[in-house]
């Protein structure tokens, strides 16, 4: 065997190895990667939920038959909070509600109080 058909052996042996590692190693990668990010973003999903449903028992009104469930709540909104709460907070949650959610709805305008609302906003003639 010649010195370049060694060099050629090799190279084709190197291709072979890249090919394998594209073939089947990135697509791994990928797949572990994909699966950590979507389970991930599953338990993120979970805590939200868990959090809607402790602010929901925490706008009920406090009573000794709810009292239970108003602690638990507290410790899973604390346990979720970026900013955790202090015990004043946590004692004011145990004794009163909190305020109910409010819903905003959007407002229908007609042209011409828009009109008006534009002369009074130069920035919205942009609009």
């Amino acid at each position: 065997m010649t010195n370049e058909s060694k060099k050629e052996g090799k190279l084709e042996g190197f291709k072979a190895i890249t090919g394998l590692i594209a073939g089947v190693f990135i697509p791994a990668v990928v797949l572990l990667v994909g699966n950590s990010f979507s389970e991930a973003l599953k338990e993120r999903d979970r805590n939200a939920q868990y959090v809607g449903f402790a602010v929901q028992v925490l706008q009920q009104e406090p009573s000794a038959n709810n009292e239970n469930i108003r602690n638990w709540a507290i410790e899973v909104i604390t346990r979720f909070s970026i900013v955790p709460f202090n015990d004043a907070v946590k004692t004011e949650l145990k004794k009163f509600r909190i305020l109910p959610q409010m819903e905003f709805r959007p407002v229908v305008l007609d042209a011409k109080t828009l009109e008006a609302i534009k002369k009074v906003s130069p920035d919205l003639q942009k609009r």
